[in-house]
């Protein structure tokens, strides 16, 4: 498998999955926010691919992350639509400084943490509402050691 069709795989399973979550239990698929995830702020560190190490600020659930677009307009898709399809549009995500970027897929029911080209670099299963400390994963390709992500509670509002 090349790099390419893996980055298409990556994509496109989670969208097959997303269908089939929506379609057997939409109710299940949706999640519910509290202000305290919108107060939140991730930290990562210890990640092997330095890019994604640093601190992370939640973003509006609607609003597309950067590398994100860039990885669907080189892959021929729809940002806007795949954002939409990939992520539920209730939790928020959090961005870094350098556009590293962290969100949960609702299509395979995992946060990602994405380097600022919007290729994804570690995955954890989980059902939190916020990114879990541990238990993350490296995608092929990814350098070794997998980060340790925090949260810390902070003021800001959310950005748009």
């Amino acid at each position: 498998m090349t790099l390419a069709d893996f980055r298409w795989w990556l994509f496109l399973a989670p969208t097959f999955l997303l269908i089939s979550v929506f379609h057997l239990a939409p109710a299940a698929a949706m999640s519910t926010m509290s202000c305290q995830d919108l107060s939140s702020s991730i930290v990562v560190r210890g990640a092997g691919e330095t890019s994604v190490n640093g601190v992370y600020a939640p973003r509006d659930p609607t609003r597309v992350p950067a590398g994100f677009a860039r990885t669907c307009d080189e892959m021929g898709w729809h940002p806007r639509d795949t954002w939409r399809r990939l992520s539920n549009g209730d939790r928020p995500w959090f961005e870094s400084s350098n556009e590293s970027y962290i969100y949960w897929n609702c299509g395979d029911r995992r946060w990602w943490i994405d380097a600022p080209s919007g290729a994804g670099v570690y995955i954890v299963p989980s059902e939190k509402s916020l990114p879990p400390k541990s238990g993350w994963v490296a995608l092929p390709g990814a350098k070794s050691p997998v980060p340790e992500v925090d949260t810390v509670q902070d003021d800001r509002k959310l950005e748009k």
